[in-house]
Formats: structure tokens, sequence, C-alpha cells
């Protein structure tokens, strides 16, 4: 029979197990690389989705020529794309550990990660030079015979920019291949220290029992079965549908967010 174990709530049950602390360790890096692959999973869904507007945009024709709200979206996932590439290179903390991505990238590739950091701390985050995205001006009308004087602020921005666009995919690959392999890396080391702990603990399996893992305080009921069927898959990361609303509350008084139905 198929038992399902919450590491996490092991963990913090016995927290005073010094047996355990090497796994807790391992768990919190395992979850830590998911979690930055899944912000660079999500970085390339909104890439595929920039560049789909992006081509619809360049093949209609002058008649039909994208607007601004279309213009707009596809700044936005460009933008939200590339704070989620930042967040996954740049930001390690308590809650979450840093992996080595850029390590891992050849020197051209370097020189782009720089160049993205840059565009973000200079422009996209902050406005500290806007050369090559947006021109402004200010413009005296003045008409003496009429007694007239007017001010103007002629404005022109560029929504995306397609070398950037396409150098950041270029990028954006190699990364999350670089985390893909770090993550079953750090997947194989807490496999190995729970394979240490079934063999110097006998008890390491009632203290498991202490903390089961039912699904239904997780998932949706219909995300269950597919959850089920994937578990033992060299991909360890299972499907959930996009979560977007208020927060609901767990069994646990854990919260998670509402899914929106489609």
């Amino acid at each position: 029979m198929l038992e399902l174990f919450d590491l996490h709530a092991m963990i913090q049950c016995h927290a005073d197990d010094p047996d355990l602390s090497e796994v807790a360790k391992r768990v919190h890096s395992a979850v830590s690389a998911i979690s930055v692959r899944s912000d660079l999973k999500r970085a390339t869904e909104m890439m595929s989705a920039c560049k789909a507007l992006s081509l619809m945009a360049q093949t209609a024709s002058s008649e039909v020529a994208i607007d601004r709200e279309g213009a707009a979206t596809i700044q936005a996932l460009f933008t939200q794309a590339l704070v989620l590439y930042c967040r996954a290179t740049h930001s390690g903390s308590k809650g979450r550990h840093k992996l080595q991505i850029t390590n891992h990238l050849d020197p051209e590739l370097r020189a782009l990660h720089d160049r993205v950091t840059d565009l973000r701390d200079r422009y996209l985050m902050h406005f500290e030079d806007s050369s090559g995205w947006e021109e402004h001006r200010a413009v005296l009308a003045v008409d003496i015979e009429e007694g007239m004087m007017a001010l103007s602020y002629p404005h022109a921005s560029a929504y995306i920019r397609q070398a950037d666009a396409s150098d950041f995919e270029r990028l954006l690959s190699a990364a999350y291949s670089i985390s893909n392999q770090q993550q079953a890396a750090m997947s194989q080391r807490l496999n190995e220290e729970l394979n240490s702990l079934f063999e110097r603990r006998p008890d390491f399996l009632d203290i498991l029992r202490t903390t089961p893992f039912a699904p239904e305080t997780f998932f949706d009921a219909d995300e269950i079965p597919e959850y089920l069927a994937g578990i033992g898959r060299r991909e360890a990361d299972p499907h959930t549908d996009p979560r977007i609303g208020l927060m609901r509350e767990r069994a646990g008084g854990e919260k998670r967010q509402t899914k929106k139905r489609r």
C-alpha cells in the first residue's frame, strides 16, 4: 500500500532529534531548488506567450496593427519573466537557498546575464537610464499674432526590443536547464540521506507515520489522480492548475489560493 509522508511536518514535530538535522537541511535545499526551477519555468512560459503575441503583431497588416493593450500585455509578460529570472538567479534568503546558476554560464551567457540584471536595475525596476526605451521632449508652441502660448510633451516608448527579448530567451533556456540539473542533484542527496536513516534508525518508518501527507489537504479533487499517477517519475513537480484570487484555509491552519476556473 502506498503511504505518503509530509517531511516538513516530520522535521517540525521531531525538531529535537539530532539524527534528523541533516535531512532537514537537505529537504530545505531540495524544496528551494524546486522553487527556483518553478520561477524559471514560469518565466519560460511567459516568454513563450510574449513571443506568440509579438509574432501576431509582426504579421498583422498595417490596418490591423497591435493596439496599446496588446503592446502593454507583451511588455508586462517580458518584464515579469525578467523579474522571475533575476529572483531565481540572484535572491537567496532564509526562506529559499540560492542555486549557483550563474557559475555555470559560459562567458557569453554571463555577459547576457549582466545585461539583463542591468536592464532590471536601471530601467524596469528603477528609472536611471531610459536610453533606447523612452524619449521625452518638452515643446513650447507660440503664436505671437494670436497671443497664444502652449506646452506639449511628446513621448515615445518601446514596449519591447526584439534583440533584448531574443537574447533573454536564450539566457533563460540555459538557466532553466542548469536548474533542472541542480534540482535533480539536490533531490538525489535527500534520497541518499533518507535511505541512510532507514538503515540507521529502525524506528524511522514509525517516525514518518506520525506525519502523513493527505493529498486532499493540498490539491483540489481533480488534481489528485494526476499527482498520484506521477509519483516516482523523474519529473518531481506535480501539476496544479494556476491559482488566482483569495487565499482559503487549508487543513491545519495553512493557507492556499483558490483556483480560477475557466
